[in-house]
């Protein structure tokens, strides 16, 4: 109990959690923008943080599993993360239902830089990028595989509708159905 007169805190929040929670907004507001839902998957015991999918439109559905990084390494034209090797060997699945993609919120060094909102402006600084990991060769490593994210590839409305697309064109080829 505290000292009369003592305030405690009313947020203690761990950085990873606000971490985790920036790369979900961030993903909503892309998604949103490009015509999207997103639907938080609430127990992830399969390396998909959430379900991507248009509002309207053809039934297409993406999950990705969700990353934020203050680590991020940049090596000319990729940045590369290092990726749990659980999440890996499981994202590198090719018997799926669904596509599978990362996203990785690249964040600054300083938290406090993390975002900003005022009346004029929501500024989220750095970006996310993504990237496939199917078919991926299996690793052994016994914590992290270091993964590679093109530059090219930040996660940007225009990106995830082109993603919905090349999806829906697999799932025709493939003619779907039970």
């Amino acid at each position: 109990m505290a000292e009369p007169g003592v305030c405690l805190p009313v947020i203690t929040t761990a950085e990873t959690d606000v971490k985790e929670r920036l790369s979900l907004g961030l993903v909503t507001l892309v998604a949103a923008r490009a015509g999207c839902e997103v639907c938080e998957i609430k127990v992830d015991r399969t390396s998909r943080d959430v379900r991507i999918s248009p509002i309207d439109g053809e039934i297409v559905q993406i999950d990705a599993q969700l990353k934020a990084t203050v680590n991020l390494i940049d090596a000319g034209d990729v940045m590369k993360y290092d990726l749990p090797v659980g999440n890996y060997n499981r994202l590198r699945a090719t018997k799926v239902g669904n596509a599978q993609i990362l996203i990785v919120l690249d964040l600054p060094r300083t938290p406090a830089a993390w975002l900003s909102v005022s009346a004029d402006e929501l500024i989220a600084k750095n970006c996310a990028y993504w990237t496939t990991l199917y078919g991926a060769p299996e690793r052994f490593s016994k914590t992290t595989v270091r993964v590679e994210l093109p530059k090219a590839q930040v996660f940007s409305p225009d990106a995830l509708e082109k993603i919905m697309d090349r999806r829906f064109e697999r799932i025709k080829e493939h003619h779907g159905g039970l």
